[in-house]
């Protein structure tokens, strides 16, 4: 997990045995999750700047229940969770617990340890395009992404190269 805003305090993202830091207003409250990932898949839909068009007023807790309410009035939304979901498909409502599960099952898909910028990092100049270099520099420079989705280890060299 290469997000400095979240950390599993035991240094393995799949040891909740020490619990999980977040920033204020979770802090601790999200230990119980079974690893980070899944853990994390609670912050994104209450972080307004990253959910554009989703307007609610409430705290976290009322935004992700609302985040629920919709899917749940969504069948399309409860077909899909019953295929993964025995008690959905038996007819219980999907929990945020679900959902950020399915979400962290989703991300696990996502790693790659070759993909072209890791590939650009390791010199292969040709393993981005100028678009993609573009939208490194975008987010390792003007736009700042890198600040609050810096990465450590051999990856945070894409910070030096693109800085």
């Amino acid at each position: 997990m290469w997000n400095s805003r979240f950390a599993a305090l035991s240094g393995d993202l799949f040891d909740n045995s020490a619990g999980f830091q977040f920033p204020l207003p979770e802090r601790h409250t999200l230990s119980g999750q079974p690893h980070l990932l899944t853990a994390q898949a609670f912050i994104p839909p209450t972080k307004r700047n990253e959910m554009a068009g989703f307007d609610f007023v409430g705290d976290n807790d009322a935004i992700r229940g609302e985040v629920i309410n919709r899917l749940n009035a969504t069948a399309a939304y409860r077909k899909l969770f019953a295929k993964s979901f025995p008690a959905v498909k038996a007819g219980a409502p999907i929990t945020y617990e679900m959902f950020a599960q399915a979400i962290a099952e989703f991300e696990f898909t996502l790693t790659f340890a070759n993909a072209p910028i890791d590939r650009f990092a390791r010199g292969e100049l040709g393993a981005l395009t100028l678009a993609e270099k573009q939208g490194a520099l975008l987010f390792f420079g003007a736009a700042q992404c890198s600040v609050c989705h810096s990465v450590a280890g051999q990856s945070n060299e894409l910070k030096q190269i693109f800085s």
